[in-house]
Formats: C-alpha cells, structure tokens, sequence
C-alpha cells in the first residue's frame, strides 16, 4: 500500500498569520453560532419545483405506482397516490430543498370546491382541467404526467409540525377506542421563529417535545403562473 504523502511544515507562514490583519463583519460572522443547527427551512410561499412520483403501498405493503379503489376516510373508494417536489433555485438559497409529501387523492374536496388534488396536479403540469369524470381514469392520467420524468410548476408551501411521540400516542388510542387530547398542529412559519428568525424548530409546551416544521404543498400552479410578490 503506497504511503500518504504528509503536507510541508512552514513556520514561516505560521508565522504570517500573527501578522494578518484582516476581520470577519460583524453581520457575516456570528462566533456563537450553533454551527451543529440544520440549515434554514423552506420558508413559506410559492417556489418553482419539480414534482416526484412516491407512489403508494397497497394492503400486503408493496410499494405500487397507486392504489385503489379503497376507503378514506368516510370516502366510499378513492384512487391514491403520493408526490414530493424539489425546489429548482439555480444559484439560490432554496435550490435542491424537498417538500413533505403530498397525498394525491381521487376525491372531491369541499376546501378545493369539490375538485381533487389528482385534478389539482393535473392541472398545474399541462395548464388544462382534467379531462373526464371518472376517477380510475383522473389517477392515471395524472401518473402519465409524472411517470419517468419530473415536471416543472409552482408549489406554494408551509411549515408544519406537531409532537411525533404524542401523535403517535393519539393515534395508537384512538385505535383502540381510547380518547386521548389530540397534539396540536403547527402551521406557518411565524410558529417556528427564535429570537425573531425563523428556525424550523418550536418546543410545543403541552408536551415538551421539540416539534420539526416541514414544508407542506398546500396549492399548485402551471408554469404559467405568477406568484405575487413576498412582502
């Protein structure tokens, strides 16, 4: 095995750094950062970004493109499917950060006046309504959309997050028939800021726990969008 070749000793530009006069600004270095903190998050608001297929595990656990028709809730049958997106930021700051996941749904939902979010995804990559009535028909046009490529939109996000140990205890009771109070759930990114900057980070004080907030798609446009100005 070759030896490692070990780097020069130079006491001479040892020396040279006593001499260096130079100084970090104020506002560029902070000595007491927390350089072990992760980066910031996503902050809220629209981001062009390319959406990702996830897909779905179906009853035996196999991970499948989609699944479907099974029940959702009080929904009879709906075809699924989930997505994430990667923000495109050449050069920015954001470039490269993934959103949460996103459920793609068959249903019609009141809060998307009586549209689903497949008719949402579908929309927002080819700019038109989804065509026709029929919700096995809705899943797959939208996987022909997203299948083996990544296509371009905007995605509006926002943080959220509630205490993973107590949710998991929520819902773990209400499995069993047990009522239990439900974690509270943490939204925008003004309810995960420190010392007035936005960390990403919140110490939920019913339960102690440090709560994560991470970026949620809650809307979709074509590329044909114009997001309005951040004030």
């Amino acid at each position: 095995m070759p030896t490692q070749e070990q780097p020069m000793y130079d006491e001479t530009f040892l020396a040279s750094l006593e001499n260096d006069t130079d100084e970090f600004t104020p506002e560029v270095f902070d000595k007491d950062a927390d350089y072990a903190a992760p980066p910031p998050p996503l902050p809220d608001g629209w981001h062009q970004a390319k959406l990702n297929l996830i897909g779905a595990k179906d009853g035996e656990g196999t991970l499948k493109e989609a699944v479907g028709p099974r029940p959702w809730g009080n929904i009879p049958s709906t075809y699924f499917t989930q997505i994430d997106a990667t923000v495109v930021d050449p050069g920015g700051a954001q470039d490269g950060k993934r959103t949460n996941r996103f459920n793609v749904t068959t249903h019609p939902e009141e809060r998307r006046n009586n549209a689903s979010s497949a008719s949402l995804v579908y929309k927002a990559i080819t700019g038109n309504p989804i065509p026709g009535l029929k919700p096995a028909a809705h899943i797959g046009l939208v996987l022909d959309q997203l299948r083996g490529q990544s296509p371009i939109v905007w995605i509006k996000t926002q943080l959220e997050g509630e205490a993973q140990e107590a949710s998991q205890v929520f819902q773990a009771n209400k499995k069993n028939g047990i009522t239990s109070p439900k974690p509270k759930t943490f939204r925008g990114e003004k309810s995960f800021m420190e010392n007035g900057k936005v960390t990403g980070r919140v110490v939920d004080p019913a339960t102690g726990e440090i709560v994560v907030g991470r970026p949620m798609i809650v809307d979709l446009k074509p590329q044909s969008f114009v997001p309005p100005v951040k004030k």
